[in-house]
Order: C-alpha cells, then structure tokens, then sequence
C-alpha cells in the first residue's frame, strides 16, 4: 500500500511544503515589494528543518523504545 512507503510519503509531503510555502511567498513578494529568494530560502530552511528535526525525534524514539505506529 502506498502509506507504507515512508520514504516516499516523506517526500511527498515536503515536496508539497515546499510548494506552498513557493506559493505564498511569491504573492507575498510581489504584494509587499519584497525580495522573493531571501523569504523563500528563510522559510524553507525553517520548515524543513523542523521537519528533520521532528523525524529525527520520531526515528530516535522509535528505535531505543520500540514503539511501532
């Protein structure tokens, strides 16, 4: 089933972050005057980071504890 594919579903879900947060961007920066590159990059480092962080949590707990979802 495709839900079992982690890597996959991984991937999938940041490529669609990334894509929204393109989006809004954009219309952010055309609407106020800002520089596109700058608030992009500042916010896809952000939510990506936060996303390896919150995987590697996850990856570490499921490993030394056990739990299996």
């Amino acid at each position: 089933m495709f839900f079992d594919q982690y890597v996959l579903c991984l991937a999938l879900t940041l490529g669609i972050a990334v894509l929204i947060i393109f989006v809004f961007n954009f219309y952010v920066s055309v609407a106020q005057d800002a520089s596109f590159k700058t608030r992009f990059g500042e916010m896809a480092a952000i939510s990506l980071g936060v996303a390896a962080l919150s995987f590697g949590i996850g990856f570490v707990i499921r490993h030394f504890m056990g739990v299996e979802v």
